[in-house]
């Protein structure tokens, strides 16, 4: 018996889902369908922003040029090495 978590965007409502007669992608395919957002795990991490965001990011803090050794210095390398 496989058990997954589904988070669902109404607020946030774990649910814990059998999928003995569904597959992953199923089930995807019919919660979208209800116009739920569901966000893929990737080898047991989530992945908050997309390769995208994360250039875009990047970029937006890059213009503000942080000074060495400050707070959104460290937080531009965190998000550049994918922490």
């Amino acid at each position: 018996m496989t058990i997954t978590t589904v988070s669902v965007d109404v607020g946030y409502v774990d649910v814990d889902v059998e999928l003995e007669d569904f597959d992953d992608d199923e089930l995807v395919d019919v919660l979208e369908s209800r116009d739920y957002v569901v966000y893929h795990k990737n080898d047991g991490r989530d992945d908050f922003l997309s390769k995208e965001e994360r250039h875009a990011l990047l970029m937006l803090i890059d213009s503000h040029n942080p000074d060495v050794g400050s707070p959104m210095y460290f937080i531009r390398e965190k998000i550049a090495n994918g922490a």
